[in-house]
């Protein structure tokens, strides 16, 4: 009974939460105090949430909940980013200008109603960092948006909702556990910087999902794992532990023809040279931290911000990268714990260790890990959902509130140790 009663309160001021949180985004432009305080309340109230339903079975009334927050994000204003408005942009750029983004500065084009957003900022002076599998999605969604603000945001939207309710229903096919599917839809980092403020993670996200789902199949997963590279270049970071210890030569010869043909065919749909479009993605995508402003690391350490501390950034990047992937061939974690462990290393290589949405895809495989280490971090991750360099002094705070919280309130920490570790369908956790 006294389970039921925090459910259903904890559930409640979750959903409060939220609508403040997003209704605010239409009555004014959220304050910098307002933002972190409300986030970081959502934070801890999800954490909670976390280890009330880890092991609690999901009943039909409960799904109200996630269906409920995701429709307020859906409805509000972007707030956390002004990514969305550089994604809807390079669509037109190539739909109305016949421009390639990767060749192309918004700076040198006329200001519109999407370009207005962020033409104060650095976005104006990179050439974008996307993929042209994403770049041809926003040339659709520019296509059925009539090239229409409101339009074009909804559509973006809908598109991202639809890569987020995939990815729950892998984590669940996967893992065989409808707990982790609910929260997963319920992870404010995820509908605050997927759904309120859509970006592109969600979908290497779903895309890798897919290829671990799919993994009995090379062929087909190895596409599918070239599909997340061509989002955003990163995506291959995790192709690696995906391809095992067997097979690893045939399946890289699978990975150079799939992706090849696939990058092929997307030059010619969208008309782009090759070698700006390589280039772009693979600087913009691995190291377009550079110019983008104050950032937490660089009020600590300057000098990262210099050509060196990049080398430095990519040399620690890699020490740590082959340390993982050391321990997954020596059979120390498995292929998900070490992807779920790798792709923590990219906010580390793109210089952007305060950019929540960066967490993405991290979070998507600690859902399928399993360990406690996982359920750990998804919850300190959890209170870091607002861009801004303070929200992390402030995650690590709160964490260690959560973990004082749960410990004198009740024996849900006590459960932790309880946790089976079951394995995933078809492959060790």
């Amino acid at each position: 009974m006294i389970k039921k009663i925090s459910s259903l309160f904890f559930c409640f001021a979750y959903l409060v939460v939220n609508f403040i949180i997003f209704f605010n985004s239409y009555v004014q432009k959220p304050t910098y105090e307002f933002t972190s305080i409300w986030y970081i309340i959502s934070g801890f109230i999800f954490a909670v949430l976390f280890f009330l339903f880890l092991r609690q079975k999901i009943s039909r009334w409960l799904w109200l909940l996630p269906l409920a927050v995701m429709a307020l994000a859906i409805f509000s204003v972007p707030t956390t980013s002004y990514d969305i408005f550089r994604y809807l942009f390079d669509g037109k750029m190539i739909a109305s200008y016949h421009a390639s983004p990767y060749e192309v500065l918004p700076i040198n084009l006329p200001a519109d109603q999407y370009s207005s957003y962020f033409y104060h900022i650095w976005w104006t002076k990179i050439y974008s960092p996307y993929g042209p599998l994403w770049q041809l999605a926003m040339v659709v969604i520019n296509f059925i948006s009539l090239d229409k603000l409101w339009l074009g945001l909804a559509g973006l939207k809908i598109f991202n909702l639809a890569g987020y309710l995939w990815s729950a229903y892998l984590i669940y096919r996967l893992t065989g556990k409808k707990q982790l599917a609910y929260l997963f839809l319920l992870c404010p980092v995820l509908l605050f910087n997927n759904l309120a403020t859509p970006h592109a993670d969600i979908f290497i996200a779903a895309l890798l999902l897919s290829a671990w789902y799919v993994q009995k199949k090379e062929l087909f997963g190895v596409w599918l794992g070239a599909l997340a590279g061509l989002v955003k270049i990163y995506g291959w970071f995790l192709l690696p532990f995906w391809c095992g210890k067997k097979n690893i030569v045939r399946k890289f010869i699978y990975f150079v023809i799939t992706g090849g043909v696939s990058l092929l065919l997307l030059k010619l749909i969208l008309g782009f040279k090759f070698w700006p479009m390589i280039r772009a993605a693979f600087i913009g995508g691995s190291g377009g931290g550079m110019g983008r402003g104050k950032l937490l690391i660089y009020d600590f350490f300057p000098w990262l911000s210099s050509a060196e501390g990049v080398m430095v950034s990519l040399i620690i990047f890699l020490a740590l990268y082959l340390f993982i992937y050391r321990l997954f061939w020596k059979g120390k974690i498995s292929d998900i714990g070490a992807g779920a462990l790798a792709s923590l290393l990219v906010p580390l290589l793109l210089l952007c260790l305060s950019y929540p949405w960066h967490f993405i895809i991290p979070l998507s495989f600690m859902f399928l890990w399993q360990k406690k280490i996982a359920w750990l971090l998804i919850a300190f991750i959890s209170f870091y959902s607002f861009l801004a360099p303070l929200n992390l002094a402030w995650a690590i705070l709160c964490f260690a509130v959560l973990i004082i919280f749960i410990k004198l309130f009740g024996g849900i920490y006590k459960n932790l140790s309880f946790i089976k570790n079951t394995g995933q369908k078809g492959q060790s956790i």
